[in-house]
């Protein structure tokens, strides 16, 4: 009988373990009440940076974040640079899309190319990305690099 009541007290403590929140839990318990809450991630904000490359006359692009249209940016010779900020909701890794349409001066000649790219990047806080483009044969890359 000692014996049955000691298993149930270890079964007992056991399940209240298990129910305790740690340190590493994402929810935190309030003194006294019971009451539980998740913490909230602390949005991040980044900015997007474009510029003019050497021969473009003018470029627009649209970029998606985890497949939400978070913006476009249009760069020509009035607006040689531009930028915008961005805000999400946590830091982390982040699936990027970006379409593009450039127009590059060749000769007399312009030259317009369609482009696309996809990739990830890192967003952290107050961090600045920068849409770079190449071509090569007659496809316009884009990505998306962190800034120093």
């Amino acid at each position: 009988m000692v014996s049955t009541v000691v298993g149930l007290f270890f079964v007992l403590v056991a399940f209240w373990i298990n129910d305790v929140p740690g340190p590493s839990d994402r929810t935190s318990a309030f003194a006294g009440n019971g009451q539980t809450s998740a913490p909230v991630d602390q949005p991040v904000e980044f900015t997007l940076t474009d510029e003019l490359g050497s021969g473009e006359v003018s470029e627009q692009v649209v970029v998606l974040l985890n497949g939400k249209n978070i913006g476009n940016l249009t760069v020509d010779a009035a607006y040689p640079q531009t930028s915008m900020k961005v805000a999400e909701p946590a830091p982390g890794p982040y699936s990027y899309t970006v379409e593009s349409t450039a127009i590059f001066l060749d000769g007399s000649n312009t030259v317009s190319y369609t482009g696309a790219g996809q990739g990830m990047i890192n967003v952290q806080n107050g961090k600045v990305y920068s849409l770079r483009g190449s071509i090569t044969g007659d496809t316009w890359f884009v990505s998306i690099e962190e800034e120093d």
